[in-house]
């Protein structure tokens, strides 16, 4: 009995961890804010903060000291973190959709803030090169194509 109530608060908390995932719009080419815990101020008695995706560690800071690069791959020259422990990714590309997580080492508590990237790109524009003569139901005709 008490291991399922075990296992049903631990179904819950993950449940309500990934539902809770904030989402940041970052626009092509530019530099993306990634925020830490939604923008929250810093806890006080703050002693690293860390931030990591899937294939690895981007960057740490440990209190009063500046933000460490650790990356090794494509954000190595890419990332540095802001005064408020923002994750900047500096030219984001649409390989940059994907998730990262700020952890925050306060005092005993370990906490982790995953938070979901998406990157819009504008369309490139489109250029009409021949009118149709006439166009007819059922009858298939180009009328533009994309750059």
């Amino acid at each position: 009995m008490h291991f399922s109530i075990c296992l049903c608060a631990l179904f819950v908390a993950i449940v309500n961890q990934v539902s809770g995932m904030d989402t940041v719009i970052g626009l092509y080419g530019e530099t993306v804010e990634v925020p830490c815990n939604n923008g929250a101020p810093k806890p006080k008695d703050l002693f690293m903060t860390k931030w990591k995706y899937d294939n690895g560690d981007l960057l740490t800071q440990l209190k009063d000291q500046e933000a460490s690069v650790i990356a090794t791959d494509k954000y190595k020259d890419r990332v540095s973190m802001a005064e408020n422990s923002s994750l900047l990714i500096a030219a984001a590309t649409l390989k940059d959709e994907k998730t990262f997580t700020c952890m925050v080492v306060a005092g005993t508590d370990i906490s982790e803030y995953p938070v979901k990237l998406l990157i819009h790109k504008a369309p490139t524009g489109v250029e009409i090169t021949a009118l149709a003569a006439e166009l007819k139901i059922g009858k298939p005709t180009q009328v533009a194509f994309d750059l």
